[in-house]
């Protein structure tokens, strides 16, 4: 928060003594004043202090102008004084170039002069606003205006947005200053994640970037009272931005009062209402005299909306660090809570802006904050789905493949060369995969670098300022690195990072950027892992370690040498700081202490500092900890055999050595110019020659990790051939624990020895860094397979480490990325078929080559005959986990585009935490629920309006009315609270029911269909496809479970004012009879849509029982009998209805009673109009006072017949025990209630009227 100086009347300010600002600045003043004429007495000078300033101390200076006697007129300037600790907030510096650049263009008063801690400004004669004046219409829209001119300044300089980085930069220094219990309040531990989780929210809007002020509050803001003219003042925090940012962070200025008696609490009922904001928006985009939109308006409100979640992150951590630093009379802790507590407030303007907005979510009544967002109890807020509007897809279908004509591929199995699959798919690696080759001729040096190791040395009490243990590990890391790859000719390390050196002409991998980041971050985490307990035999490793890693190309000797002497100035300079830090904390003071008695200090100081107070000599430290680690080959005669005389014979040798040498000066090159040549050095500028490859924007990026020589490793592990379970099962838990650790994941599929993750599309991780993607992930994937081994092989000693490599992919268009992944799998399948085929040939005696030469040039069909005919196996019948591979996913429904292929039952979502699912498996996908796509145009639509009065009423399923389509009538069967065999877990399902009457016997309909909700959302249709034949005694489809029932009521995805939409598609229908008949495809663009309406109130109830007497039916009198019987008319809701007997049943439901309620007046009805009944139709058990009950709702319109063909079978009708038949009587009940109708009204509105 920058200065807010009410610059008020002189008679109001309390008048002091020019004392109360530094000797520097007085002096300036007096400079000052002796060149201005019209000041008679330069040392007159009056210093007032002006109140509201945060960040700095800011006066008003003056001076009497004319001769005593006169009207005399002050001469003003305003001082500023740094405040204590702004150099954590802003470069000082850039503030000042910034400030200048200003004044050039008109803006804000000038620079008049500088002193050690402040500077002297012009004094703007115009009024400071004041809080109120935020409010005012007229002020308000001037702001606007300016605010859009301020927003086009060009300004020199880097035009990338600061906020991310600004928030990272103040979070470390937070922690740095912050005690244990005022970090656990504020949650700063966790906050990274949190900021992280904002900026890949926020990475997926449209951003106007322009050069943002980021402190607009009422005391930078100056208004002409004459001209009515603005100017904007106090630019230490300006900076590139996204306009909404800064707009938003005006937005919650108007809280504040910095003028009150409790300047630091903030009254959010100040905040602007939709109609204000809306009204400064729309000045704001008219300002230039450019046509806009209704769309642009509202997609600029709900960004700003979006970004006053920023703000009240940035300003709460600003408090929190000037709690600290600043002594100014302001209570920042309260006003870093204050922030806190603005965070609600911005959801709640979030949700209103969401009611508010065409086009954007609509938000239910009693939909509580804690669905859509999570307060996380720190300053900023959580993002629990999206951001109201944007939703991005977070898992994906499982591919499809066609088995046939595909050739072997080895899935960790010792068969020689991998052969990749022949299939459809495998255009997607050749057109889109990243083949970047590092340039030739040149050295390339490859940087890793601890991620998160700040923590991760303190989880585990590293010593300060060194731990020799830590650095001894990290060096045998890189011997082990340089015994591996010989390519490595140098090595040089210091703290948590190690620059390995490849030679100029290596061939490594052909230069395949990312195959030698990757493998180089991944072996060298793998050997971290591993040798821990060398170095910390009395430390558990408590979290995997992992590494980043970059590649950085230097065309000759001399840039090389230079990079090196950069990295190794860098140790010194660190070391020596850090050093006397940690001495300074050990003496018993503070960190801040300590950072404010290093402040400015030079290495001289330092050594001084460290030889007067204790009595330490710099130059006695360790090497090691001085000037870092240097691995290579040195040179050395050894003797390799005796000549026929026994003299020993020699030849030089390269062994590899350890040191901690200046590798600044040219004596070590001298010495060793097997390494390097000599030339001159200079290591300033080595900086630019970093690559820094980011990915294109808008694609969805996959990642891939690879194990390398895995048959070896299977091999000396003794994995099962053709599938080890463990070995997979390992691979799916480092899979599930990579997607607990970046949100960015939305989908991972694997099989063998290879996982693909999914990163959205419009994710920023590592700001979308090729080399940091694929090194971080490699090595992070390395590190949790070691760290888990012993979960899934406790008796197996890990003997080697394994290594994986990466690399990227990229697809602008989420057809390309399913075609991906269908690849992926049609390898899986192609290569599963061919390893179980070998290995069952092997283990039946055959030699491996001569398995290969039995399965050369077989199709898949031929190997499902090999292994059906010659060892009983069915292949379908194998583990889907082997046929298949694994999907890991997050739960949460989404909307799907088809893949292509048939993959069956595939699941709904993704849980919150990683889920692993074997693809294709039935009973996982059963347990969740169908993958959804998106489909448009279905053939049948039913909305259900008071979808929870539906619930209320109990798990009974729902009959919508029928529908027509292809010749036949249908209808919708909803069970809303559906419980799997073996789920607990009640879902939404849907059932395509096809009329009875409709059907012949002996005629089969197969019809193909999607059943689907409606994604209020994307204003689409998420479906799962099925198929299914319908005949007299199948007439109902099985159940397909859309969605988790808890998940529909969070959602407002899916559920919106209490109303959700269910349809069908019918895709195709086929009718199998002795006449022929041609396939049936519907009309795409005709849809017949069915309004429910239903109420929690007003039912309409009805029951009526009707006996039937003189019953003397024999068993075979009723299987005689051909016609049904009806009831006497009785009236329920001034409608008409009997129930109707089929003693022998339907011929489709022989051997059962069949039982109908049927509504005698349909004409009464409208042809749209259709009323929901809740029916329980019964038999009485006359002995035991007990009923024979069936519960339904149905919806009774055009068709006016609803009941169960099968409603009792015969059998248990006339078993004499049950009392259903007695002494010739038999009482029907039919129970009814009226809950709802396609109208929407009060029940007895659309009741019929006698």
């Amino acid at each position: 928060m920058v200065a807010s100086e009410n610059q008020q009347n002189p008679a109001e300010a309390t008048p002091a003594s020019a004392r109360c600002i530094p000797k520097e600045a007085r002096q300036l003043l007096h400079e000052l004043a002796a060149e201005w004429e019209d000041v008679p007495d330069c040392r007159a000078l009056e210093v007032v202090p002006l109140q509201g300033a945060m960040t700095n101390e800011v006066y008003q200076a003056r001076w009497a102008t004319g001769a005593e006697g006169e009207e005399r007129e002050a001469r003003k300037v305003l001082v500023r004084v740094y405040g204590e600790g702004v150099d954590l907030f802003f470069d000082r510096e850039d503030e000042v170039r910034t400030f200048e650049c200003m004044s050039r263009h008109g803006h804000g008063p000038r620079l008049l002069g500088r002193f050690h801690n402040g500077r002297v400004e012009e004094f703007i004669h115009a009024r400071t606003l004041s809080a109120a004046d935020l409010r005012d219409p007229e002020i308000s829209a001037i702001i606007a205006s300016k605010l859009r001119e301020f927003h086009n300044l060009d300004m020199p300089g880097s035009k990338d947005v600061l906020i991310w980085e600004r928030l990272r930069n103040w979070l470390r220094t937070a922690k740095s200053l912050c005690a244990s219990d005022e970090a656990k309040e504020f949650c700063l531990d966790s906050m990274e994640k949190e900021i992280t989780a904002l900026e890949n929210e926020f990475s997926g809007e449209p951003r106007c970037i322009g050069f943002c002020h980021n402190d607009l509050q009422y005391g930078n803001i100056m208004i002409d009272e004459d001209t009515r003219l603005l100017t904007i003042i106090d630019y230490e925090y300006a900076s590139f931005n996204p306009v909404a940012y800064d707009i938003a962070n005006h937005f919650c200025e108007m809280a504040a009062d910095y003028h009150s008696e409790k300047p630091h609490i903030l009254d959010y009922d100040k905040y602007p209402d939709f109609n204000e904001r809306k009204r400064f928006v729309q000045t704001y985009l008219s300002s230039t005299g450019e046509e806009h939109d209704t769309e642009e308006v509202e997609n600029l409100i709900n960004s700003i909306e979006k970004y006053t979640l920023a703000s009240h992150l940035v300003w709460g951590l600003w408090g929190i660090i000037s709690d600290h630093v600043n002594d100014i009379d302001f209570d920042y802790k309260e006003y870093a809570r204050q922030r806190r507590s603005g965070s609600a407030h911005s959801l709640s303007s979030i949700v209103e802006a969401s009611r508010s907005v065409t086009g954007y979510c609509v938000v239910r009544k009693g939909y509580t904050q804690s669905s859509q967002f999570r307060l996380s109890g720190r300053l900023g807020l959580r993002c629990s789905r999206s951001l109201v509007n944007r939703r991005l897809p977070r898992g994906f279908r499982r591919a499809a493949f066609s088995a046939a004509g595909l050739q072997d591929r080895a899935l960790g199995c010792a068969l020689g060369k991998r052969v990749m699959a022949n299939s459809e798919y495998e255009y997607v690696k050749r057109e889109f995969e990243f083949d970047r080759r590092l340039p030739p001729s040149n050295w390339i040096v490859v940087r890793i670098d601890g991620c998160h190791f700040h923590r991760f040395s303190k989880i585990h009490a590293f010593e300060k300022p060194n731990d020799q243990n830590a650095l001894r590990l990290m060096n045998a890391c890189a011997t082990a690195m340089l015994e591996k790859f010989p390519d490595i000719v140098f090595a040089y390390g210091v703290s948590d990072e190690y620059s390995f050196v490849f030679r100029e002409d290596t061939e490594f991998y052909h230069r395949r950027e990312s195959k030698i980041l990757s493998l180089c971050v991944s072996y060298f985490t793998s050997v971290y892992v591993m040798k821990w307990k060398d170095f910390f035999p009395n430390k558990e490793l408590k979290e995997p370690p992992y590494f980043d890693a970059r590649a950085v190309c230097y065309p000759n000797f001399k840039t090389i040498r230079d990079y090196l002497a950069w990295r190794q100035v860098d140790c010194h300079v660190n070391n020596q700081y850090n050093t006397c830090f940690w001495m300074l904390v050990k003496s018993g003071k503070s960190e801040q202490e300590a950072q404010l008695a290093l402040k400015g200090t030079f290495a001289k100081d330092k050594n001084e500092l460290l030889a007067q107070q204790f009595q330490i000599n710099y130059d006695d430290e360790p090497a090691m900890f001085r000037k870092g680690s240097s691995v290579y080959r040195e040179k050395v005669e050894k003797i390799v055999k005796a000549d026929d005389y026994e003299d020993p014979i020699k030849r030089t040798r390269l062994v590899l050595k350890e040191e901690h040498v200046d590798i600044i000066g040219p004596e070590f090159w001298q010495n060793h110019q097997h390494i390097l040549r000599e030339g001159k050095f200079r290591h300033e500028f080595v900086k630019k020659f970093d690559i820094n490859h980011m990915l294109p924007p808008c694609n969805w990026i996959v990642v891939r990790i690879n194990a390398c020589q895995f048959d070896q490793f299977s091999a000396i592990h003794s994995f099962d051939k053709p599938n080890d379970a463990a070995a997979l099962r390992l691979m799916n838990a480092a899979a599930s624990s990579m997607m607990e650790q970046y949100p960015s994941i939305a989908f991972g599929y694997g099989f063998g020895n290879e996982y693909s993750f999914v990163l959205h599309e419009k994710t920023e991780l590592y700001q979308r860094r090729e080399s940091l993607l694929l090194s971080s992930f490699s090595s992070h994937f390395t590190s949790l397979y070691m760290m888990k081994w012993k979960e899934f092989f406790p008796h197996k000693e890990l003997m080697q480490p394994p290594r994986f490599d990466a690399e990227v992919l990229c697809y602008p268009k989420l057809k390309l990325l399913y075609e991906y992944l269908s690849w992926r799998q049609a390898e899986c399948h192609a290569g599963n078929q061919y390893n179980t085929c070998f290995w069952m040939l092997v283990k039946s005696g055959k030699g491996e080559k001569e398995a290969h030469e039995i399965l050369k040039g077989t199709l898949s069909k031929d190997k499902n005959e090999l292994l059906f005919q010659q060892f009983q196996m069915n292949y379908n019948n194998e583990l889907a986990m082997f046929r298949k591979g694994s999907c890991i996913y997050r739960q949460k429904l989404i909307p799907r585009t088809r893949w292509r292929g048939n993959m069956g039952n595939a699941c709904s979502g993704i849980p919150k935490r990683g889920r692993i699912a074997d693809a294709g498996d039935s009973s996982v996908a059963d347990a969740s629920c169908s993958l959804l796509r998106k489909t448009h145009d279905p053939t049948f639509v039913w909305k259900i309006c008071g979808f929870s009065a539906l619930l209320e009423r109990g798990a009974t399923f729902a009959l919508s009315d029928y529908f027509l389509c292809c010749g036949y009538k249908w209808c919708l069967y909803v069970t809303p609270m559906h419980k799997q065999s073996c789920d607990t877990i009640p879902y939404v399902a849907l059932s395509l029911c096809v009329l009875r009457s409709n059907l012949n016997p002996g005629v089969t309909i197969n019809a193909e269909f999607e059943l689907s909700v409606f994604n209020h959302s994307t204003r689409t249709y998420s479906a799962c496809e099925d198929s299914y034949s319908f005949h007299v005694k199948k007439t109902l489809s099985r159940t397909k479970c859309l969605i988790p029932l808890e998940e529909l009521l969070k959602s407002c995805e899916f559920l919106v004012d209490d109303s959700c939409a269910f349809a069908v598609r019918i895709l195709k229908v086929d009718v199998i009879s002795s006449e022929k008949k041609p396939s049936v495809f519907p009309e795409k663009s005709i849809t017949a849509i069915q309004n429910l309406f239903l109420k929690k109130e007003e039912f309409i109830n009805g029951t009526y029982s009707w006996t039937l007497k003189e019953i003397t039916w024999t068993l075979k009198e009723i299987l005689d009998l051909k016609h049904s019987a009806v009831s006497p008319v009785f009236t329920v809701g001034g409608h008409k209805w009997r129930i109707n007997i089929h003693p022998l049943g339907e011929e489709s439901s022989a051997r059962s009673l069949s039982l109908y309620l049927q509504m005698l007046d349909p004409k009464e009805l409208s042809h749209e109009s259709g009323m929901m009944i809740e029916l329980t139709l019964s038999i009485l058990d006359q002995k035991h006072e007990q009923n024979y009950s069936r519960p339904g709702r149905f919806v009774f319109g055009r068709h006016v017949c609803r009941g169960w063909p099968n409603f009792i079978p015969l059998e248990t009708l006339m078993d004499t025990s049950k009392g259903y038949l007695v002494g010739s009587k038999c009482i029907v009940t039919a129970d009814l209630t009226i809950i709802g109708s396609s109208i929407d009204g009060k029940i007895s509105d659309y009741l019929w009227k006698e």
